[in-house]
């Protein structure tokens, strides 16, 4: 199993959303996310479905002011306070919203994702810390997600693709893609990140290794797991 960190929430309000929200006199007059789109871009959103059962879609929305999000799928991760929940919240500072299912519409990144391949479904709330110079060998992940830099660089090695991501960017990794990692030399670096899982991995380390000889290589890169909440579709 791995440690998973409370990250403001209690047992239950991990598990039922809508019960993570904060009421918060400053965030008075900021709209629900639901009801104005995210600003920035990093790539052009793409999608517009929402769940039919198999497909569906995840977007990542920038609210630098703020945001009230209401009870749904929507993972929120407050920068400042760096606290991450489900559902329905209030922050009012610089915030991450993932919405699960929506169309992608105004979206910094989104993609459609086929759920055919397991029956149970999780959502997973992570943060990446790299120290300067840290690599990940060379893996997968067994679900899709959508990273976004917090702070320094990483540079992304993958078949048909490579390219170094700074602060404010976020890029796509997709179920068993194998990617090579490499943070900036000069800083540290680090990155949250939401993935949708098949259930079976709930409370497991995802990360899947390539060669195996890396398995047994020193990890410099530390995972912190906010949550992982069950999803229903």
């Amino acid at each position: 199993m791995i440690p998973v960190r409370p990250s403001g929430l209690t047992p239950v309000e991990a598990r039922q959303p809508g019960l993570a929200g904060r009421p918060d006199p400053a965030c008075r007059g900021v709209r629900p996310s639901g009801l104005t789109p995210g600003v920035g871009s990093t790539r052009p959103a793409r999608g517009r479905r929402g769940w039919n059962g198999l497909h569906g879609n995840l977007a990542l929305f920038e609210h630098p002011n703020g945001v009230a999000t209401e009870p749904g799928k929507r993972v929120v991760y407050d920068i400042g306070a760096n606290e991450a929940h489900f559902g329905r919240v209030c922050v009012d500072g610089p915030t991450l919203v993932w919405e699960i299912g929506g169309n992608g519409s105004g979206a910094a990144l989104s993609a459609d994702v086929d759920l055919a391949a397991a029956a149970d479904w999780i959502v997973r709330c992570d943060r990446i810390d790299f120290p300067p110079g840290g690599i990940a060998h060379r893996h997968t992940h067994p679900g899709t997600g959508i990273r976004r830099i917090l702070f320094g660089s990483i540079h992304i090695d993958a078949p048909g693709h490579s390219h170094t991501y700074g602060p404010g960017d976020a890029w796509l990794e997709g179920a068993d893609y194998p990617v090579l990692a490499t943070a900036a030399g000069e800083e540290p670096t680090a990155f949250v990140r939401v993935m949708l899982l098949p259930a079976e991995w709930e409370g497991k380390r995802t990360i899947r290794y390539l060669d195996p000889a890396d398995e047994d290589k020193p990890k410099l890169q530390r995972p912190t797991v906010f949550f992982d909440h069950r999803l229903e579709l």
